[in-house]
């Protein structure tokens, strides 16, 4: 998986597989395919999204090879003022670990239609107040090797909750209401994971963007609080939104949560998911 250097070309959002694909070696075919699924998939992106995309961020394709196939799994995305390096070292260091992290998890992880955001915290409001944004954090869109009409909807859903998320603040301080907190903001103050099977279970002061993730098509949501090992701390907090029914099992079967443990391990990061013991049978219970 490569990541780009400097801005990444806007998609081609109207390319021609059969064009690309002649008279050309079996790598730059290849490489070729793996273009035109993508683009494929960004056809489907509201206007909106496209133009976030194409002037604001930088992406890196995920997928990998499976039996004389590649699989495409999605992106992650991230500012493009994160590369021009005028961030402190901290933060620069630390939005690299959730790229990776997001990398991992788009790659093992999904088997339906995904958006995986990080919100982290701030202080930048006027009376000081702290609170959670994911602007100009890094987010990943899992699309798992779909190429057909059943995608798209699924796609433009995702992207919407992506533009109404970015715009959007939880605050996680002691003058905090519950309907501030938001899921985020709960499992940041908390230290534990929250998770629903089902968006409409919560009532609006419990999940404020509960009338817009459903005009999304959003079903199940996770919100995973991250800690800095040495200071035991929370850095922030990875959302994880699914449009997969709530009958549908958003992980690969067989998945066992603690492997996010190990994930964030190798990275520097750490999460009270750790303490769960139980697997995926029983992850209801988190809710």
């Amino acid at each position: 998986m490569a990541e780009s250097d400097g801005c990444s070309p806007p998609f081609d959002y109207s390319s021609d597989e059969e064009g690309r694909l002649a008279a050309i070696s079996d790598e730059e075919r290849r490489l070729a395919a793996i273009s035109y699924h993508e683009e494929t998939v960004a056809a489907y992106f509201p206007d909106d999204f496209k133009q976030y995309v194409d002037t604001q961020l930088n992406r890196c394709p995920v997928y990998d090879y499976d039996e004389d196939v590649d699989l495409f799994h999605g992106w992650v995305f991230w500012s493009r003022e994160d590369d021009q390096s005028e961030h402190p070292p901290n933060i620069l260091d630390l939005k690299k670990k959730i790229k990776d992290v997001l990398r991992r998890c788009l790659l093992d992880w999904f088997e339906n239609p995904t958006l995986i955001q990080f919100w982290a915290p701030t202080t930048m409001t006027m009376d000081g107040r702290s609170y959670l944004t994911t602007q100009n954090q890094p987010f990943a869109l899992h699309i798992f090797d779909m190429i057909d009409e059943d995608v798209k909807g699924h796609v433009k859903g995702l992207c919407g909750y992506r533009m109404i998320s970015k715009d959007y603040k939880f605050y996680m301080d002691r003058e905090s209401s519950d309907e501030q907190l938001g899921v985020p903001g709960r499992a940041f103050k908390q230290g534990f994971p929250e998770f629903s099977p089902n968006v409409e279970y919560y009532s609006i002061k419990e999940y404020p963007l509960r009338h817009h993730a459903l005009l999304c098509q959003v079903k199940q949501c996770w919100a995973i609080p991250l800690f800095d090992p040495s200071t035991h701390l929370c850095v922030g907090v990875l959302e994880i939104v699914s449009t997969a029914a709530s009958e549908e099992f958003l992980f690969y079967p067989g998945f066992d949560l603690l492997d996010l443990h190990d994930y964030l391990k190798e990275v520097g990061l750490k999460s009270s998911i750790s303490h769960v013991d139980h697997r995926m049978d029983s992850l209801a219970d988190l809710h």
